[in-house]
């Protein structure tokens, strides 16, 4: 049962002792593995893989000794003399509940002598197992889970049953014996993924994820690690945790088959500790008399730093009052002085801009002088080019029409002494009758006409010279002509010639439409010369009278450029002055900045400073009241009791060294768990 009696700072001392506990009990996990041939405390063999190597080596262990582990023995009710050696093995079901157990090991005999022996037994276990299975939020058989998909939470819980009367502090407690739990299973990778574990660690190998948990069940009891809140101090544990009392697995899974697992429940590391190994009792309270001399001096030395810091405070109070009305004198000055920096600098770059701005005025001018010049010489040339060209146009124009037109005249007599009479062609009707004649020309349709021109004229003869003959004898003799080499003959050479007629009216046309083309463009030709030399005479003009104000524009920038240059150094030495000015008074406020941003720095740091002691003041009172204090009435009242508790823990654990037979100070117990898998 808990102990509620225990005090706050009596499970804060637990805390530290049991954690001590702990580190002791973890590393002789391999010590309690390395039995029977098994890996050895400097193995680096994970633990799962021990503790199924365990069971294996059993197993051949019984097979040397012709006893079968997983079927009762003859003498499985037999009383076992005392074991020096045991190892419990226990075959449980899926949900942890114990199917077979299987106690081994040497055992003593008469005269001394050891004997292997491995048989059944009915005994009680003393810490049992239930594992649970949930499969998305909801809980299922093991059954169930095997090939199933989804998230999966696997929890092993484990009870400790065992307790024993003991003596602590004068009165009887019950005490569970203390056990180490160590569970351990592999899952298949390509099954389960994003796995977390509580009380435990997940190592990753290759296609392997192993799982291995730890729990201490029943040690709580004597030991809390988050006590109930019954008194003021319960506070100190907030956010702490119990020794852990179960393992939980969660992961997603995909057609999973939930495979063997392992544990090793061992009592051998908590029997070897005790409290002497931990705590000089003497050591501790000479040390607390220092802490609580040192303490003394450190408030009052605090008391002192706090009355000092005072009176510094108020000196530079009056100080800052001081530099202040300094400061905002010295800053009216040189604010005034910076404005008239300013302006006399814009003045100096303004008339710097204008000097600039005249100088290249006066450039541009002469540049424009010169090009106006130029370009009214190139227009008046340009007219008088033109002038020559538009005289020429109309003579131009006229040969032009009238080659177009004898053109036409002889593209007309060439269609009709190809038997093509036609309208006389002109510029606007050429093309479209020289489509159509194109288009009757189309060699299909000549071939088709020329078919049948030729068969009416078979028919004909056929019926004149056959008059005797059935119908089905004219048509057959009319088609076996019409097959024949001749006539065959006489119709591709008409579509040939017809194709060869179009192919001359395709070039002819072809001839006009280039013709047509270079006559519109040389009328849009002379057309355009007529517009550019109305352009040119204006150009003329206009560049004439760009001459002469370009002139008078040269004259007004040179006295313009004269005027920004007197202007420009005047500037420069009115800013050079006031420059000379501002710095003077900008370092006046500078200073005197610095020195007011000094005095506020200092009277902050110090008023901070008298906080601070007073803080370090209240700080070191409280740390007294809370910490030395409490620590030495700790040391005084509470040590002593929880350190008979640890030798308690240890000597129950010592006492119990097997499960059959006799218990025996040299003698001692394993348990290993095999959970089988779902079948």
């Amino acid at each position: 049962m808990k102990n509620h009696t225990m005090s706050a700072r009596q499970k804060l001392l637990s805390c530290v002792l049991i954690a001590a506990l702990t580190c002791k009990a973890m590393s002789a996990v391999a010590y309690g593995a390395g039995k029977e041939g098994t890996p050895d405390s400097n193995s680096t063999q994970d633990p799962v893989s021990a503790v199924e190597q365990i069971f294996d080596q059993a197993a051949r262990d019984a097979a040397r000794q012709n006893i079968s582990a997983l079927s009762a023995a003859d003498d499985s009710t037999k009383e076992l003399p005392g074991a020096s050696d045991e190892t419990v093995y226990v075959i449980t079901e899926p949900d942890g509940s114990a199917q077979k157990i299987i106690a081994a090991g040497w055992f003593k005999e008469e005269e001394g002598a050891q004997a292997y022996q491995m048989t059944d037994t009915m005994e009680e276990l003393p810490v049992t197992i239930k594992i649970s299975y949930w499969l998305d939020g909801r809980e299922v058989t093991p059954e169930e889970v095997k090939g199933a998909s989804g998230q999966l939470t696997i929890r092993f819980d484990f009870t400790n049953h065992t307790l024993h009367n003991v003596e602590v502090g004068g009165r009887q407690e019950a005490f569970h014996v203390p056990f180490l739990v160590l569970t351990g299973m592999i899952l298949d990778s390509d099954k389960v993924s994003h796995p977390q574990i509580t009380n435990g660690r997940l190592l990753h190998d290759g296609d392997r994820i192993i799982a291995a948990g730890i729990a201490l069940p029943g040690l709580s009891d004597h030991f809390p690690m988050n006590p109930a809140k019954d008194d003021g101090d319960a506070s100190l544990f907030k956010g702490e945790r119990d020794w852990p009392e179960f393992i939980e697995l969660r992961a997603d899974v995909t057609d999973f088959d939930p495979g063997i697992s392992y544990t090793l429940v061992t009592n051998e590391p908590f029997g070897k500790i005790r409290s002497d190994e931990f705590f000089d009792l003497q050591s501790l309270h000479d040390n607390m008399d220092d802490m609580k001399d040192a303490m003394v001096q450190l408030i009052d030395g605090a008391n002192g730093l706090y009355e000092g810091t005072g009176d510094l405070l108020e000196g530079t109070s009056e100080l800052r009052n001081g530099v202040e009305r300094l400061c905002d004198g010295s800053s009216q000055v040189a604010d005034g002085a910076a404005r008239l920096q300013t302006g006399a600098s814009d003045l100096h770059k303004g008339t710097g801009d204008l000097l600039t701005g005249a100088d290249s005025l006066c450039f541009g001018t002469g540049n424009l002088v010169s090009g106006a010049g130029d370009l009214y010489a190139g227009a008046d040339e340009l007219v008088n080019g033109l002038s020559q060209l538009t005289a020429n146009s109309d003579a131009i124009n006229g040969g032009a029409s009238q080659v177009f037109e004898s053109l036409l005249s002889m593209a007309g007599s060439q269609l009709a002494a190809a038997g093509f009479p036609v309208e006389a062609l002109t510029p606007e009707n050429y093309e479209i009758i020289l489509n159509d004649i194109l288009s009757a020309l189309n060699s299909d349709d000549v071939y088709n006409q020329a078919c049948a021109m030729v068969q009416a004229q078979v028919e004909a003869t056929v019926r004149a010279q056959n008059g005797t003959a059935t119908e089905q004898e004219i048509q057959a003799l009319i088609a076996q002509i019409m097959q024949s080499d001749d006539v065959i003959s006489q119709i591709n050479a008409a579509a040939e010639a017809a194709r060869a007629g179009a192919d001359q009216i395709a070039a002819l046309k072809n001839s006009l439409d280039s013709y047509r083309i270079f006559y519109q463009g040389l009328l849009s030709y002379t057309s355009g010369v007529s517009q550019a030399s109305d352009g040119a005479t204006r150009l003329r003009d206009g560049a004439g009278q760009l001459k002469n104000g370009a002139g008078q524009l040269q004259d007004g920038a040179g006295q313009l450029k004269d005027g920004a240059e007197q202007l420009h150094n005047g500037a420069a030495q009115l800013a050079e002055g006031t420059a000379g000015l501002a710095d003077g008074t900008s370092g006046l406020y500078n200073g005197t900045q610095a020195l007011k941003d000094g005095c506020e720095v200092l009277s902050d740091g110090i008023g901070k400073l008298q906080d601070g002691t007073a803080q370090l003041k209240d700080g070191l009172i409280e740390f007294d009241e809370k910490a030395v204090q409490k620590l030495t009435s700790l040391l005084e009242e509470d040590l002593q009791e929880l350190l008979d508790r640890l030798d308690a823990t240890s000597e129950i654990a010592g006492n119990y060294t097997a499960l059959t037979g006799n218990q025996d100070e040299d003698s001692s117990v394993r348990f290993i768990y095999k959970t089988e898998g779902v079948r």
